[in-house]
């Protein structure tokens, strides 16, 4: 009978002990499902890791994709824009966990500093409208989206360009480029040093990143008076295709900051006898405002009156706030006692 006992409690002992290892196993299970949903992504991203190169080279087609939907952007639908700047996210979100896990930090930060340039053309409004308006009043593009976002873009842009050219400052011009473009986007205010160092850089490629290049090309040599670059620039088959009333107006602005108002005058007067005022009304009033301006440097108030007033009724057809406020800064210092 003991012996009876015993084995039916040995049994019973098995079975308990049965159900406890499946239940921890059951825990076990569950708990290595979690971590992983939680986790899926590291961990996605650990055996990426393992293949370095091989991601390198697929970011880098990648790369091509998204460019070539970039220079189409104005095209792009709303989801167009989403999915792009999905692709580009994961290129992000793939090259910062290798930052921390590969000794391949210089093609790493290059791709990076793309990634990141890629996300701010998506968010600015990148065109030659606002490419003159850079030129003549020193607006930079506006953000077409998320300004949180951009500025945080703006800021990571910063520090990949700069880590990058401290791996490789020499021999590549495409982050040289990108590194002032994120500069003058940051601080917003050309200087003289960003001046002398798009001119530096010998870029006359032909491929995605020419457009920008020859837009802060353009933004910077007018805006420090560099007439010879300016019209060299206009007779070079560029990328960027301007009305001849638009060239002269860029010229008439480039002469305005070399302070060779003579010219300046000259080039007004090209206007005159070349273009319909009527056609292009902006245009006249932005030549306007610039003989306003340059008239009352050179202390000549009677012409300075009398552009005043030519402004003045241009904006009662052509209202724009930016010749308004200037006009009306001029005005007051005329006013005022000297």
């Amino acid at each position: 009978m003991l012996i009876h006992v015993e084995v039916l409690k040995t049994k019973k002992q098995n079975k308990k002990n049965k159900y406890l290892k499946f239940f921890f196993i059951i825990l076990i299970i569950l708990a290595a499902s979690y971590f992983i949903y939680k986790e899926k992504h590291n961990i996605y991203l650990f055996f990426r890791s393992l293949f370095l190169s091989e991601d390198i080279k697929f970011i880098q087609t990648k790369n091509q994709k998204i460019e070539s939907e970039l220079r189409r952007i104005h095209e792009l639908n709303e989801e167009q824009l989403k999915q792009l700047n999905n692709q580009i996210n994961d290129n992000i979100n793939v090259l910062k966990y290798l930052e921390n896990t590969s000794n391949n930090l210089n093609n790493i930060y290059y791709y990076l500093s793309l990634s990141y340039f890629y996300r701010i053309l998506i968010n600015l409004e990148f065109s030659k409208e606002h490419l003159i308006k850079q030129i003549l009043i020193g607006e930079l593009p506006p953000i077409r989206k998320d300004k949180a976002q951009y500025e945080k873009d703006i800021k990571n842009l910063q520090i990949y360009t700069k880590k990058f050219l401290a791996i490789d400052r020499e021999n590549n011009q495409e982050i040289q480029l990108i590194n002032i473009i994120s500069d003058i986007l940051n601080n917003k205010i050309l200087t003289k040093a960003y001046y002398k160092k798009i001119n530096s850089i010998n870029f006359h490629s032909k491929d995605f990143l020419n457009l920008y290049y020859e837009w802060f090309y353009l933004v910077l040599n007018s805006n420090f008076g560099d007439i010879q670059k300016i019209q060299t620039y206009f007779n070079n088959q560029p990328s960027w295709e301007f009305h001849p009333s638009e060239k002269l107006l860029i010229e008439a602005n480039t002469y305005y900051y070399k302070k060779d108002y003579f010219n300046l005058i000259q080039t007004f007067q090209n206007y005159n006898t070349q273009i319909d005022k009527n056609k292009d009304k902006w245009v006249y009033l932005e030549f306007l405002r610039l003989l306003t301006e340059t008239y009352f440097l050179q202390k000549n108030y009677l012409f300075t009156q009398y552009y005043i007033n030519e402004t003045e009724k241009m904006l009662q057809d052509y209202s724009d706030d930016f010749v308004k406020e200037r006009i009306k800064k001029i005005k007051e210092k005329l006013k005022a006692p000297y």
